[in-house]
């Protein structure tokens, strides 16, 4: 219900990737803990590393001091690489998805994923197919929890903002 009493009508649903549709933090974070090991010979605690969660790679390993981004983006998509058979979304998701299509939702993504990662990651769940519009990393030159690459959605999909439910794991 909206602010005066009246039914609030969504016509777009738009969901964040990691964390909210699929379960990806421990091997998000086991590979990050491994490439602070590679890099810097420091054991890092995983529970040091929940910041990463939700931004892009770049600013996560910025933020740890990693001047050789490429080179460690490079080595920390390998490590994840190897977790990505047992990334699974959580239960429930695919009947909600089903659900809110039936409905005539339109569903959207938007993520920090680079549009390799989302297709690597979350394209081989069979589960594309359910979005209108996903937004990556490469969409917004600032990112979440930035506004930018919500408004280059409402901008791409011409919905209103009173329209739109966002929902993701993170503030």
């Amino acid at each position: 219900v909206g602010r005066r009493g009246e039914p609030m009508k969504y016509t777009h649903i738009v969901f964040d990737l990691d964390g909210t549709l699929i379960d990806t933090e421990k091997p998000i974070l086991t590979s990050l803990q491994e490439v602070i090991f590679r890099w810097q010979n420091k054991k890092v605690p995983l529970e040091d590393l929940r910041f990463a969660l939700g931004i892009p790679g770049e600013d996560t390993l910025a933020k740890l001091g990693i001047a050789e981004k490429e080179k460690a983006l490079s080595l920390w998509d390998e490590l994840y690489q190897q977790h990505i058979p047992a990334v699974r979304p959580f239960p429930g998701i695919e009947p909600l998805l089903r659900e809110l299509k039936a409905n005539a939702l339109v569903l959207g993504i938007i993520t920090s994923k680079t549009k390799r990662e989302y297709r690597n990651d979350f394209g081989q769940m069979g589960l594309s197919h359910y979005f209108d519009l996903v937004i990556c990393a490469e969409d917004s030159i600032k990112h979440k929890p930035d506004p930018e690459p919500m408004l280059k959605y409402l901008a791409c999909s011409v919905a209103h903002p009173k329209e739109v439910l966002y929902v993701r794991d993170t503030v």
